[in-house]
């Protein structure tokens, strides 16, 4: 038994390798990647940008003259799920800003430990909390240390350039939401 133990975890090993692969050659094939950067804009290296997202940060940049840095991009069900947990704990009437209220009503009936599943669920049959999940919206950094930081100023600056651009923006204090809704690359 103790000589097949190498041999097991050697397989476990070369089949977590391939999955990884397989998903980052999945994103790439989406035009997904992570951590990316272009000119004007950067992201964390958890950061999933489409190449729609890069081109409109791209011309975002250009047109405000300023450094952007992108918080969130694509994001997975449990990414929103935890985004969504994140904001309702910090404020108790953080979820309002959810068109979709018969959706985040069925998240708040269910143990946190669901949501993941819950949000699959909805996606599946067609139904969409946030852009986020569709690739569709991304939030770039307006409160904090660090790069990308924007005043309340710039916040107006980014507001009217994402708008000329054809996308619409949600202040969320420490992050403006946008989405690229009119936006074409």
């Amino acid at each position: 038994m103790n000589d097949r133990l190498p041999v097991v975890a050697l397989l476990v090993l070369v089949v977590v390798v391939l999955v990884v692969v397989l998903v980052v050659v999945t994103r790439r094939d989406r035009g997904e990647l992570a951590g990316a950067s272009g000119p004007g804009w950067s992201s964390g290296s958890s950061v999933v940008t489409t190449d729609e997202m890069r081109a409109f940060l791209s011309e975002l940049a250009g047109r405000t003259g300023l450094e952007l840095y992108v918080t969130s991009g694509v994001r997975s069900a449990a990414d929103q799920a935890r985004a969504m947990m994140a904001k309702l704990e910090a404020d108790s009437d953080a979820l309002d800003i959810y068109v979709r209220d018969d959706l985040v009503a069925e998240l708040l009936a269910a143990d946190f430990a669901r949501w993941t599943e819950l949000i699959e669920a909805q996606i599946a049959a067609g139904h969409y909390l946030s852009a986020h999940l569709t690739g569709r919206a991304l939030d770039l950094r307006t409160a904090g240390a660090g790069a990308g930081h924007l005043d309340a100023g710039e916040v107006g600056v980014v507001e009217l350039a994402a708008a000329e651009l054809g996308a619409e923006t949600l202040d969320e204090g420490d992050h403006l939401h946008v989405e690229l809704e009119e936006y074409a690359a």
